[in-house]
C-alpha cells in the first residue's frame, strides 16, 4: 500500500517541470481556439471589409468588360494583368487576415514560444499499442462529443434563424432582386452572430478541458518531487537566484543600517560607509553598513532622507571601506581621522540646536 501510495500521481507539477514541458512544446493548448479566432476574423473581415472586397471584384469585371471590343489579341494581356493583380490583392487580405488569426489564437493561449523538440521525429510516437490506445483514450473522446455537440448545435441555430426567416422567404419571389438582397443580408448577418458566439463559447470550454488535462498529465509522484528539489539544490540557476536574493536582502539590510547611523563617509560616489557613535558611552564608532556602486548611492538617498550628515573624505572612505568590517569597531589607525568627522558632526548638529 505504501508503495502504491507512493507511486500515485497526486503532486502538482512543479514549475520548474512545467517550464521543461514548455521548452519541448508541451503545453495546454486547444485547436479549436486557433481555428475559431480565424472564423471570426474572416467574419469581421466579411462584416467590416467586405464592401471593399466586393468593389475590388467589381473593378476587375468592369475593367475586363470594358475592353470587350477590343481586337483579342490586345486585350488578353491587359486583362490577364487585371485580373492576377485583383485575385493576388484579395488573396493578400485573406491570407494575411488567416495568418494573423491564427497566430493570434495560439499566442493568447501559450504567448510566444518557438519549440522544434515537438516536431523532431520520435520512433515512440508510431508505436502501434500506444496509437491503439489513444484511439479509446479521454482525450479523444471528448474531442469526438465536442464535434457532436457542435455540429448539432449549429444545425440547431441554423434551423431557427431559417425558420424565423420562412415570413420573409415566402414572399421573396413578389419583391424583386431589391427584396433578396435585404433578406438574404439579414439572415445572413444573424447566421454570423450566432456562429460567432459558437466560435468563443466552445473554444473555451475546450480550452478549459485541455488545462485540466495537462495538468492531471503532469502531475507527479511525491517521489519525483523530492528528487527534483535535490536536483535543484545542485542547479546553477537555483544557486545564482538564491545568491541574487540574499544579495538583496544585504542591501535592504545596509540601508536600514544606515538610516540609523551617525554619519555617512563617502569618496564622494563610488563608496559609501556608515558609522554609529554613541556620544553617552566610552566606545569607539562601529562601521554599521558599507556599499559601492549603486549601493553606495542608495545609502546616500537613505542618509540624506533621514537627515544623517554625509561627509566626503576619499581618503578615509576607501581605508574603512577595504579594512572596516560591519558590527566590529574601526581599525585603531583610523581613529584620528573619525574623530574629526564625528566632532565635524557633533559640532554641526550643535550649531543646528542653537
Amino acid at each position: 500500500m505504501a508503495g502504491d501510495s507512493a507511486g500515485e500521481k497526486t503532486e502538482k507539477p512543479t514549475p520548474r517541470k512545467l517550464r521543461k514541458s514548455r521548452e519541448k512544446g508541451q503545453v495546454a493548448k486547444s485547436k479549436e481556439c486557433a481555428s475559431s479566432a480565424v472564423l471570426l476574423a474572416m467574419f469581421v473581415l466579411l462584416w467590416v471589409g467586405g464592401g471593399f472586397i466586393i468593389g475590388i471584384f467589381r473593378n476587375m469585371m468592369t475593367g475586363i468588360y470594358n475592353l470587350i471590343d477590343m481586337p483579342f489579341d490586345e486585350i488578353f494581356d491587359m486583362a490577364y494583368s487585371t485580373f492576377i493583380t485583383s485575385t493576388l490583392l484579395i488573396s493578400f487580405i485573406i491570407a494575411g487576415t488567416v495568418c494573423i488569426a491564427a497566430v493570434a489564437g495560439n499566442m493568447v493561449q501559450i504567448g510566444f514560444l518557438i519549440s522544434f523538440e515537438s516536431i523532431t521525429p520520435d520512433l515512440k510516437k508510431i508505436n502501434p499499442i500506444e496509437g491503439f490506445k489513444k484511439i479509446f483514450s479521454i482525450d479523444n473522446l471528448f474531442e469526438l462529443v465536442k464535434s457532436v455537440v457542435k455540429i448539432a448545435f449549429i444545425a440547431f441555430v441554423v434551423f431557427l434563424c431559417i425558420r424565423n426567416a420562412i415570413p420573409d422567404l415566402v414572399k421573396l419571389p413578389f419583391t424583386g432582386i431589391g427584396g433578396v438582397m435585404v433578406v438574404a443580408g439579414n439572415l445572413i448577418k444573424q447566421l454570423i452572430v450566432v456562429m460567432s458566439v459558437v466560435a468563443i463559447v466552445i473554444p473555451a470550454v475546450d480550452y478549459l478541458f485541455q488545462r485540466y488535462r495537462f495538468t492531471e498529465k503532469m502531475k507527479m509522484t511525491k517521489q519525483e518531487v523530492k528528487e527534483e528539489h535535490k536536483e535543484m539544490e545542485g542547479d546553477p540557476h537555483v544557486k545564482g537566484r538564491r545568491r541574487q536574493l540574499m544579495k538583496e536582502m544585504a542591501q535592504r539590510n545596509d540601508i536600514e543600517r544606515t538610516r540609523k547611523a551617525t554619519v555617512l563617509v563617502t569618496n564622494p560616489t563610488h563608496l559609501a560607509i556608515a558609522l554609529f557613535y554613541d556620544e553617552d558611552g566610552d566606545e569607539l564608532p562601529t562601521v554599521v553598513a558599507k556599499g559601492a556602486g549603486n549601493q553606495a548611492q542608495l545609502m546616500m538617498d537613505a542618509a540624506r532622507e533621514e537627515g544623517i550628515p554625509v561627509m566626503q573624505n576619499i581618503p578615509l572612505a576607501r581605508d574603512l571601506f577595504e579594512r572596516g568590517e560591519i558590527d566590529n569597531f574601526i581599525p585603531r589607525d583610523l581613529l584620528k581621522p573619525v574623530a574629526e568627522v564625528i566632532r565635524w558632526v557633533l559640532e554641526n548638529r550643535d550649531n543646528d540646536v542653537e
